[in-house]
């Protein structure tokens, strides 16, 4: 009965927390479109789509980067975008589609905190093969290109054992990371 009693004032408290954060925000938009009385439509529309194909590659991408209390958030604070949008509030527009993107790159960030249990490594020519085992007999899984950022996690003579920020792992030639 005691847990019940906590776990009620408990949300009651998140709920009250949310209302608080709610209102700041509002107080953000306020402030933030007296300081931008020229943002355009054209402005407020690009950043709204960066934010979304951001958001959409996250989705796509299979890696667990996003939790659904984050998609959730990214996805209210671009609703709310659209609706600035429509209502000619570009500069509350901005203001949110930049929050999503803040939310989205703290998230990217986690991950690669995370990824890190290993020597942080990137592909150094335009397109690398990722293979089942450390050979090159062994089936290609997946192509990388130059600048991905890669995991080392395991290394024979020449070859080494990678992981992608989306988790996928496999074998690479030494010749081709640094």
């Amino acid at each position: 009965q005691r847990q019940v009693e906590l776990n009620k004032l408990l949300t009651n408290e998140l709920d009250n927390i949310k209302s608080d954060l709610d209102r700041v925000e509002n107080q953000f938009v306020s402030l933030e479109q007296r300081l931008r009385l020229k943002e355009t439509k054209a402005s407020a529309v690009a950043s709204v789509a960066e934010a979304q194909l951001l958001f959409e590659k996250m989705l796509e991408s299979g890696a667990d980067i996003l939790d659904s209390l984050t998609v959730s958030e990214v996805t209210t604070k671009l609703k709310t975008s659209d609706e600035m949008i429509k209502k000619r509030n570009y500069a509350a527009a901005v203001y949110f589609s930049n929050r999503a993107m803040r939310i989205l790159n703290q998230s990217e960030r986690r991950v690669n905190i995370v990824m890190t249990d290993g020597d942080s490594r990137i592909i150094a020519v335009s397109l690398a093969n990722v293979r089942s085992g450390p050979g090159p007999r062994y089936e290609i899984i997946e192509k990388l290109s130059y600048g991905t950022v890669i995991v080392q996690i395991e290394t024979t003579a020449n070859w080494s054992k990678i992981r992608t920020k989306d988790g996928a792992a496999g074998w690479i030639h030494k010749s081709l990371i640094r």
